[in-house]
């Protein structure tokens, strides 16, 4: 007891982890009640308390699941204490599930003799004669009136019963536990809020280098876009940049990373892009040499998707192609009719070569006044509403066709404000990136 006092003052330094603490308190526990087996579990963090759950962190001996498990599949688990450990780490146990769950849910200390079949919606009974409970005492892990999670332990040696002097000192354990537990917790959450604050920093600078400062002014057309990241620094990017005295580079790009090693990679392929733009005149070919030197260098859980456009405000014209990005829409003034163009197109970064160049197409559209061309990242299409359905690709042709008349800038709002009002919330799960232009 006097070793697990010290130890748990190493644990108000911050200084252990928290797998080592609970290490310390199950073995301590195991020792100074004399029990069989043990194990500690912690409550999930969760939005909702009243659906409350916990999971295993430390199962010490064989200590079994107190939650029931089907039994066609026991014969198989019970063969090594491996796999009893596994399953239940795996099973989480809710408020007022099975003893420990009610533990949980009042913060009540449990100790519990079992004779046969007595309890057993407290304690499941198994065929397995080292499986089953013959006494058991479960505490709450409590700071105040919190419960962080549950102890328990099993089966006092010789087949002795547990005694109140066993479950008293159980709960002193615990409780020293619990305000060493929550001390770590707080510390790695206030380490976590730093590293945050850091990564804020550091990508609201890296943003202001990605995306355009401001727009050009191209005769006859107006332009407009919005980028609106789920964090400080998405993984969407946009890009206006002029070519020639005739020509004018639009695209638009989704990495599938987010944060700063999304942001990184936003940062490689602008550069990538400003370089080829320039270089070749084909929106193909530039996709093209992009994902040459992507495929290879990206995290194999990483990819890219883009559109790139040429505008040739003269022939009044868009040459475009597509890598697995969201199709282009774009509203006819002729018809009064929203179309969406999708053409061949894989994404980037997972392959190259002849199983990528031949499916990167050209698609030309003709711009007459009043038409408008959209371009977007799927989160504007993904956003979802309490019911889960998605905001969606005609939804999103429904709010272009009916604000047409108005400048682009004043589309885009359009846009985001029937997003708004569809998911009745500001924040959304994923960045949402808009780029409008229409021929004046």
């Amino acid at each position: 007891m006097v070793d697990f006092l010290r130890e748990i003052g190493t644990a108000f330094s911050a200084s252990m982890k928290v797998d080592d603490l609970l290490n310390i308190v199950m073995h301590t526990a195991k020792r100074a009640t004399d029990a069989g087996a043990g194990a500690i579990y912690l409550v999930q963090k969760t939005e909702n308390e009243t659906s409350r759950e916990m999971k295993a962190y430390i199962v010490d001996g064989l200590f079994p699941p107190l939650v029931k498990i089907k039994s066609n599949t026991e014969t198989k688990w019970t063969s090594k204490q491996k796999y009893i450990h596994d399953i239940i780490k795996s099973y989480p146990i809710k408020a007022g599930e099975g003893i420990l769950g009610k533990v949980l849910e009042d913060g009540r200390p449990r100790l519990v003799e079992c004779n046969a079949d007595d309890n057993e919606d407290l304690i499941p009974q198994y065929k397995s004669e080292f499986l089953k409970v013959n006494s058991i005492m479960a505490v709450p892990l409590k700071v105040k009136s919190k419960v962080l999670g549950v102890m328990a332990v099993v089966n006092k040696r010789y087949k002795s019963p547990f005694r109140p002097q066993d479950l008293s000192l159980l709960e002193s354990l615990a409780e020293q536990a619990a305000v060493a537990i929550s001390n770590i917790q707080l510390s790695l959450e206030l380490a976590a809020r730093k590293q945050l604050e850091w990564e804020i920093r550091l990508t609201e600078d890296l943003q202001a280098l990605l995306l355009p400062k401001e727009l050009p002014k191209i005769h006859g057309f107006d332009l407009a876009a919005l980028s609106k990241p789920v964090r400080t620094l998405g993984g969407d990017y946009y890009d206006i940049v002029k070519l020639d005295y005739e020509r004018y580079g639009l695209i638009i790009a989704d990495v599938s990373g987010k944060g700063v090693p999304g942001a990184i990679t936003i940062a490689i392929f602008r550069s990538l892009f400003r370089n080829y733009a320039i270089k070749y005149q084909s929106p193909a070919k530039v996709l093209i040499e992009i994902n040459n030197w992507l495929y290879g260098e990206m995290k194999e859980d990483m990819f890219i998707t883009a559109l790139y456009a040429i505008l040739y405000p003269k022939e009044n014209k868009i040459i475009w192609s597509r890598a697995g990005h969201e199709p282009i829409l774009y509203y006819s003034n002729q018809d009064r009719a929203v179309h969406s163009f999708s053409g061949m197109g894989l994404m980037m970064g997972m392959t190259f070569g002849k199983d990528f160049d031949p499916y990167i197409e050209e698609n030309e559209i003709e711009i007459n006044t009043g038409d408008v061309v959209a371009l977007y990242t799927d989160g504007v299409i993904e956003v979802q509403n309490d019911a889960g359905s998605e905001f969606g690709r005609t939804q999103l042709s429904n709010v272009l066709r009916s604000n047409t008349t108005k400048k682009s800038q004043q589309i885009i709002k359009a846009i985001t404000n029937s997003i708004i009002k569809f998911s009745a919330d500001e924040s959304f799960q994923d960045d949402l990136t808009l780029l409008v232009l229409k021929k004046e």
